[in-house]
């Protein structure tokens, strides 16, 4: 396991891994509930939507995917980034994310259409962590010795 998060009201929790899967577990029970194959690389970086059902998940394949937790169908697969994913975080209405990349990027997407709406700039090399503003309206990266706003 290389990435862990836990769905917004604390029922599931999703681990990524270096096998390229998604796995979704009960929280309370420890049970595992689905596995998913969802990407050509190792399962870097996922976050829980805001409503709960809806998964994001990022890759060393360079690609970030939005599926659907519960029946496992895709919905999204978001491409921008050159790189391997290295951190994704979700605003808190759902309606937008975040991921990073070792491309040395950050990039902003709808999490309803799959569009790139903007993108951070960042200051060469592996974004190692990303945080966002209460209300969604700053999104802050850190890179080796550099953070942008």
């Amino acid at each position: 396991m290389i990435a862990i998060a836990i769905s917004p009201d604390s029922r599931r929790i999703a681990t990524g891994s270096q096998d390229k899967t998604a796995k979704i577990w009960g929280a309370e029970t420890g049970k595992l509930l689905q596995t998913q194959a969802v990407h050509s690389g190792a399962v870097t970086a996922l976050a829980l939507l805001a409503d709960n059902r809806r998964i994001v998940t990022g890759s060393a394949d360079g690609t970030a995917k939005i599926w659907d937790s519960v029946s496992g169908k895709e919905l999204r697969t978001l491409k921008g980034h050159t790189a391997g994913i290295s951190k994704v975080v979700v605003f808190s209405n759902g309606n937008h994310l975040v991921t990073g990349s070792s491309d040395g990027t950050a990039r902003v997407w709808n999490s309803e259409t799959g569009v790139q709406t903007g993108s951070i700039q960042g200051g060469g090399g592996l974004v190692e962590w990303m945080t966002l503003s209460e209300y969604g309206r700053r999104a802050v990266t850190y890179y080796p010795y550099t953070v942008r706003l």
